[in-house]
């Protein structure tokens, strides 16, 4: 009896453990499954209109008023390299550039040195002591000697205003001072030199 009722308290509890339904297979509860999401509408790229590429005629190069302008002296002759510092009473030559405006940067030539829009150029030489001797191209209203004029060089490779009367006349250790003006078509330049003599 003992045994039945043994058993009949293993069956009860047995039957008072609750019973689970098997669960279905389902993913996580974290996990959404995506919903259909049609794909949004994109403009097209904005660009900007094609236009067609216009022909303009080539404007004319300017030529009003000046371009690149370089002063430099020479021992002995044009040739030789720029000095900036000479013995005393080396001969100079000196070499002014003067450009155009324009495209390419064309020099100034003798022929535009007349009337009141050519080209003027105007040297001022001051020696350690203050003395003055002046340089110039012809149309300078001033009291320069016919060697101290400036004349275009066409020879290529030079192209430039020179004059080959400019000396180094000072004593050794001092300096020599140069103001250059250089006046085209209302555009006026003005540069200093100084050259060494040692």
């Amino acid at each position: 009896m003992k045994c039945l009722a043994l058993i009949c308290l293993i069956l009860l509890a047995a039957c008072a453990q609750p019973q689970y339904a098997p669960q279905p297979n389902y993913p996580p509860a974290q996990y959404y499954p995506p919903q259909y999401v049609p794909p949004t509408q994109q403009a097209p790229p904005v660009t900007a209109p094609t236009v067609a590429a216009q022909q303009t005629a080539p404007q004319a190069a300017s030529d009003e008023g000046l371009g690149r302008v370089q002063f430099s002296l020479h021992p002995y002759s044009i040739g030789t390299p720029e000095a900036g510092s000479v013995r005393p009473g080396t001969p100079l030559v000196a070499k002014i550039i003067v450009a155009k405006k324009a495209t390419g940067n064309p020099p100034i030539t003798e022929e535009e040195t007349a009337g009141h829009d050519g080209v003027t150029i105007l040297v001022t030489e001051i020696g350690p002591k203050g003395d003055l001797q002046m340089y110039g191209t012809n149309n300078v209203e001033s009291n320069i000697v016919p060697s101290n004029r400036f004349y275009f060089d066409p020879t290529p490779g030079t192209q430039a205003w020179t004059n080959d009367k400019f000396v180094a006349n000072s004593g050794v250790n001092t300096r020599i001072k140069y103001v250059i003006l250089v006046k085209y078509k209302g555009d006026t330049r003005e540069l200093t030199y100084t050259l060494n003599v040692r």
